[in-house]
């Protein structure tokens, strides 16, 4: 029996944490569509998995000692709410963040195939 969409949205972020890039390209379907926020510095739209390695390359960019942690999965089926806690320092600037976003990922033929970020505060990502 092939993992649940909410496994296999645990197993993502597991594979993200642990810096397994080739893990998590291999959960993304080919149609992945990932829409960040166009005021953030790596905001916009990103479309198939090669699109979202280019996000996670930019992201490692902007932060250093950047880090996240899962509070609560919410499972509606093949669509998942992950509560994230995101913490780092501006690569930039030096600045610190510790904030919160819900991301709103959909899971079809057993791979995410969309990932929707919703920050509590975006504001606080630019002052940073």
């Amino acid at each position: 029996m092939p993992p649940s969409p909410l496994e296999t949205v645990k197993l993502f972020y597991r594979k993200a944490k642990d810096g397994d890039a080739e893990g998590v390209r291999a959960l993304l379907h080919d149609e992945m569509f990932v829409e960040e926020a166009p005021s953030l510095p790596y905001g916009g739209v990103y479309r198939g998995p090669e699109e979202f390695m280019k996000l996670s390359g930019a992201l490692r960019d902007a932060w250093d000692d950047f880090d996240f942690e899962i509070d609560e999965f919410l499972d509606a089926g093949s669509h998942i709410i992950a509560m994230v806690r995101l913490r780092g320092r501006s690569a930039a600037t030096g600045r610190q963040i510790d904030t919160k976003l819900a991301e709103f990922l959909t899971v079809k033929d057993g791979k995410i195939s969309s990932l929707l970020p919703y920050y509590w505060d975006t504001a606080t990502i630019m002052a940073a």
